[in-house]
């Protein structure tokens, strides 16, 4: 490769700031959406480079797009215009791993998860269906250095948390814990009762109005703003780019609840994509679920660690339970761990 800041960054949002911030200065951006400068840099629509500036190294700075951006995707256009340096984030951040000192998601340096090899393989156990198994593997192989291109493309996004393929067996009228709930978009119709919990205030607005403007929600849906954790208190909620954070903080502007607090009735099922608290939540609702061990689908990808140590926790706790992976984003992204205990699963 030539001089570390001898490239150019496909992507001037949240990751090519992010290799702003880690040292790195490119020649320019190239960014589709955005015709402003970033810190002084010139930003170009990727036909507008010159062909002279096409011989050098490009970084796709782009982690969690929609399908329609995805890195092969964008490859392929780089390709066809005569761009012959191209590497993918994942790639180049492992090359570099120690000048970010930080992990993206569920990327972190390579010798995160060698050093936790025997916890990774116990967790590969716990699954038992063979398309749970073969994601597991390519997961862990792409997260060990493997290119992304060994991942399998993802499932359909319209089966998120309600995958025909996952033995759900919901019973007739079923109690849904939304945890996370965003604006409305994971509400199943099909529920009997529901539980619907966001912390972020312009969020919850929206789902407010989202479930009062859906007549097969508005009767059966509680709205709680509020977030689930380990503890019950106040939060500050941090927010970075599309994503937002809680950290206790007693002057917070945001709830936190326990979940074994708020359930008087055990839920059937529960959902969790709270963008990386889900061990706290969990941790949070451990009473319910060693009691009543209703379906779990939660979110596996905000955090290095979680695709196996979540699963351990659960099976420490149920040891009942029967375990499934899905992944319905582009690469690692929106990674889905169900838990199932066995009299649920349909025979």
């Amino acid at each position: 490769m030539q001089n570390d800041n001898d490239i150019i960054i496909y992507g001037a949002g949240n990751i090519g700031r992010a290799m702003l911030k880690a040292g790195f200065r490119p020649r320019i951006f190239i960014d589709a959406a955005m015709r402003i400068a970033v810190d002084a840099i010139e930003v170009l629509l990727p036909e507008n480079v010159p062909p002279e500036m096409r011989d050098i190294q490009l970084v796709i700075a782009v982690f969690s797009p929609p399908a329609s951006c995805a890195t092969g995707h964008i490859k392929n256009n780089l390709d066809r215009l005569g761009f012959r340096r191209v590497v993918d984030f994942e790639s180049f951040y492992q090359c570099h791993s120690e000048r970010f000192g930080r992990s993206f998601f569920w990327l972190a340096p390579t010798a995160f998860f060698a050093a936790r090899r025997r916890r990774i393989d116990a967790a590969e156990r716990l699954f038992n269906d063979a398309a749970s198994l073969d994601l597991y593997r390519r997961q862990i192989a792409h997260r060990l250095g493997a290119r992304w291109t060994i991942l399998p493309p993802p499932s359909p996004v319209t089966f998120q948390y309600f995958d025909p393929d996952v033995p759900l067996a919901l019973p007739d009228g079923y109690f849904f814990v939304d945890v996370g709930a965003f604006t409305g978009d994971t509400l199943p119709r099909s529920a009997g009762r529901i539980l619907a919990m966001e912390p972020d205030g312009r969020n919850f607005n929206l789902l407010k109005q989202f479930v009062a403007a859906t007549p097969e929600l508005a009767g059966k849906t509680e709205l709680r703003r509020a977030g689930a954790g380990s503890y019950s208190g106040c939060a500050a909620i941090l927010l970075d780019g599309s994503s937002a954070q809680v950290r206790p903080d007693k002057s917070g502007t945001i709830e936190i609840v326990k979940l074994d607090d708020v359930c008087a009735e055990s839920p059937d099922y529960i959902k969790m994509d709270i963008e990386g608290a889900e061990r706290s939540a969990l941790i949070g609702a451990q009473q319910t679920i060693r009691r009543h061990a209703p379906a779990l689908a939660v979110s596996v990808y905000h955090r290095p660690e979680d695709i196996f140590e979540l699963p351990l926790l659960l099976k420490s706790w149920r040891p009942d339970y029967r375990f499934f992976l899905r992944c319905y984003g582009s690469h690692a992204m929106e990674t889905v761990l169900y838990a199932i205990p066995p009299d649920k699963v349909q025979k």
